[in-house]
């Protein structure tokens, strides 16, 4: 039975990693974090943490943009400290979005003007990279 279940733990880890990879799901980090934690706490097995990439070749995004790449920067913009508005990471590229990217773009000395290009891209992904690195080592607590 041991071996069964320990299968079945291989086979969740593999299939949330492929999930991570596509790029049509986007699950934030801590939760698929504390998931594998979860399944890794009764086995001696080490799984594997994956973690989320940010694409600095994603498409260009403007006002009025919506959709799971609006949803992603939201969610990057707002684990690197910035608020995307009381709806929070609703896919809508927003005024309260827009003011976001804004003030992203003048606090890293980019050329501010709301759209969010190549340079951007590039930028929120070393950011992330950045504060990746600082915190890799940590992993939620379960509230279990």
């Amino acid at each position: 039975m041991r071996l069964f279940y320990n299968s079945n733990k291989v086979f969740l880890t593999v299939i949330i990693t492929i999930l991570l990879i596509s790029s049509t799901l986007i699950i934030p980090n801590s939760i698929i974090q504390n998931v594998l934690a979860q399944i890794n706490s009764s086995s001696n097995i080490p799984l594997a943490s994956p973690t989320l990439s940010c694409d600095p070749n994603s498409p260009p995004l403007a006002s009025g943009s919506t959709g799971p790449k609006v949803k992603e920067l939201q969610q990057d913009l707002t684990k690197l400290g910035y608020d995307v508005g009381p709806k929070g990471t609703d896919s809508i590229f927003g005024p309260d979005t827009r003011t976001a990217v804004d003030e992203y773009q003048a606090d890293h000395g980019l050329k501010v003007y709301g759209n969010v290009g190549p340079e951007t891209w590039a930028s929120i992904c070393s950011s992330l990279a950045s504060s990746n690195n600082t915190n890799a080592n940590e992993i939620p607590s379960s509230t279990t």
